[in-house]
């Protein structure tokens, strides 16, 4: 009787996972690099989820409003006897001390998402491989990210949170799918393709993704013989349907992998464990502790997003801060009494400068065809597609030294040093590149105009379309182009190279500051000296750059130290700390 009783899942897991590790035993050396192959395809799954997630909440807080000019109906001097004015500039003043709060919350969500991809750089260190910092560029269809939605750079909304709630929600909550909402404009909800939205919370059991893990692990096994190295990833993509799905796989391989010495972990000196301000709190690995290390950064990624092992979801959790955010909104609206209220400025959902139909995953409006129908909008006005090409230089040199960090991490763990030109990459990268040029750049582009026929209108603060960062890789998106992509992240091959870099992006912000002045554009049509106007904000940034290049110089020469000022180093003697 008990034979024809049929096994239990953990039962079967375990006779495959028993399985598995005899005939991995005397594994060859094809087979060893099929199965790392297919660990690296599911560690580039991750990187390019959180760092997608990590720019598309970039977008949405650079495009929140920030002045009180920014309302239309705001007047700094009412009349004694408009009692409804000073309703509305009080009203305003309540709701824009609220959406600063969202934008910090917005922000540190981003961040956490950085810390997120960070972790993932450090599993590639441990696997051997180079960092993988590419992700295709916005907006993503739902048939080329895996999770099966699209991804798109949008302005701060309500629906844009109710997509956000989605990507950070737990698999046990079910949420009805945010990508039909009738305020998401048709192109950008045709992006969601023909995929059906489950009608239920599907909960990720840890025994059956385990399970799938080594279904899929034993099909690469009993097909090595077919597969041409180097496709592992595309012709043998497992189907993942969340993110913590996609972490219980990348757990599983660790696992095995680690136990057969297919991965010996030879990379302890490239394992990054500081804080560098992104709130990483794991304990340092040390060698032999390679599992553990692994399962805790797992742990912590699917813990603070998606908020796994609590119910309901911990009160830090990305999900419960969209969903906090949500609340929040819906009750300030309703204390409007009927003015409209719009949190963010009219920025266009996934500006573009490229038309070039190779650096998109989707079709792109060729000229003269209107932009409405497409999921992509083609910038038109000459300062702000400067302006652009200003914020992707700077993105793209960020993303080399970020590649140079991880790569060739090493810190010296009694004083606290870093090697010269590893300091430079993270002096330089984390503070000040992230805080004063990308975030200060990104809120500039989403209040410059979007189109060449813009005419400054003092009756209206801002233009009728703005325009944005697109985080934009120039490079080919299709099948040939793999290199180019890899080549497109890494680090350039000098110090001159990068001090070349920040000198010229220091000139051409030097030059959006006289094309505002000439074009007459200020920050809300705020016609007066300003600290915070365009041609004084664009100065300034240029002062940045050129400091940055100076210091960049300093620590890779090795001039200036400066060790790690966080836990561990705190007292080191040094003027610098």
């Amino acid at each position: 009787m008990a034979q024809n009783t049929p096994a239990s899942p953990i039962r079967e897991r375990a006779e495959l996972e028993k399985s598995l590790r005899t005939r991995l035993a005397s594994a060859d050396e094809t087979l060893k690099s099929i199965l790392l192959e297919a660990l690296s395809g599911l560690l580039a799954k991750a990187a390019v989820g959180e760092h997608l997630l990590s720019m598309q909440y970039l977008f949405a807080s650079f495009s929140m409003k920030k002045y009180l000019e920014e309302f239309d109906d705001y007047h700094p001097n009412p009349a004694p006897n408009d009692p409804r004015q000073e309703k509305i500039n009080h009203l305003r003043l309540a709701q824009l001390e609220a959406i600063r709060r969202w934008n910090a919350r917005v922000l540190f969500v981003a961040r956490q998402e950085m810390t997120h991809l960070a972790f993932v750089q450090n599993l590639y260190a441990i696997l051997g491989d180079e960092p993988y910092l590419f992700r295709p560029n916005f907006p993503v269809p739902a048939s080329a990210y895996p999770f099966g939605k699209p991804l798109n750079l949008m302005p701060f909304s309500r629906h844009a949170l109710e997509i956000f709630r989605y990507w950070e929600k737990p698999d046990t909550v079910h949420l009805p799918d945010p990508f039909r909402l009738k305020e998401v404009p048709q192109a950008i909800r045709e992006l969601a393709g023909e995929v059906p939205h489950p009608e239920k919370a599907e909960p990720t059991d840890p025994e059956q993704a385990r399970y799938e893990a080594l279904q899929y692990m034993e099909k690469l096994v009993r097909e090595k013989d077919a597969i041409r190295p180097g496709s592992v990833a595309e012709a043998y993509r497992p189907e993942v349907k969340s993110i913590e799905q996609l972490y219980a796989y990348i757990g599983l391989f660790f696992d095995l992998l680690l136990d057969l010495r297919f991965i010996e972990g030879k990379n302890l000196d490239r394992i990054v464990n500081e804080h560098y301000g992104f709130n990483i709190e794991m304990e340092p690995i040390v060698d032999g502790k390679y599992k553990d290390y692994v399962q805790k950064v797992i742990a912590q990624i699917i813990e603070e997003g998606e908020g796994v092992g609590g119910v309901p979801p911990p009160l830090g959790s990305h999900f419960w801060v969209y969903q906090t955010l949500l609340e929040e909104l819906n009750a300030l609206e309703a204390q409007g009494e009927g003015l409209p209220f719009d949190p963010s400025l009219p920025v266009v959902f996934n500006p573009t400068t490229s038309t070039t139909a190779a650096h998109h995953l989707v079709p792109v409006p060729e000229n003269g065809q209107s932009a409405e129908a497409y999921t992509v909008y083609p910038v038109t006005n000459p300062v702000a597609i400067k302006a652009m090409g200003l914020f992707n230089d700077a993105y793209n040199v960020l993303i080399n030294m970020l590649f140079g960090f991880f790569n060739s991490y090493s810190i010296d763990q009694t004083t606290g040093i870093r090697p010269p030109h590893v300091n430079a990459f993270f002096r330089t990268s984390f503070y000040p590149f992230m805080t004063m040029v990308i975030r200060p750049l990104g809120e500039m582009l989403c209040r410059l105009p979007a189109d060449a026929t813009y005419v400054p209108d003092p009756a209206h603060r801002v233009p009728p379309r703005t325009a944005g960062p697109n985080f934009f890789f120039a490079v080919g998106h299709g099948p040939g182009h793999e290199q180019a992509r890899k080549d497109a992240t890494k680090n350039l091959q000098s110090e001159e190279d990068f001090i070349k870099r920040f000198e010229d992006m220091a000139g051409l912000a030097d030059e959006l500051a006289q094309d505002c002045l000439a074009y007459h554009y200020h920050m809300a049509n705020y016609d007066q000296p300003d600290a915070r106007d365009f041609d004084a904000r664009f100065t300034y940034l240029a002062e940045n750059f050129r400091r940055i290049a100076k210091n960049f110089k300093a620590y890779w020469d090795g001039n200036m130290i400066a060790p790690i000022p966080s836990k561990g180093f705190e007292n080191f003697p040094n003027t610098f700390n």
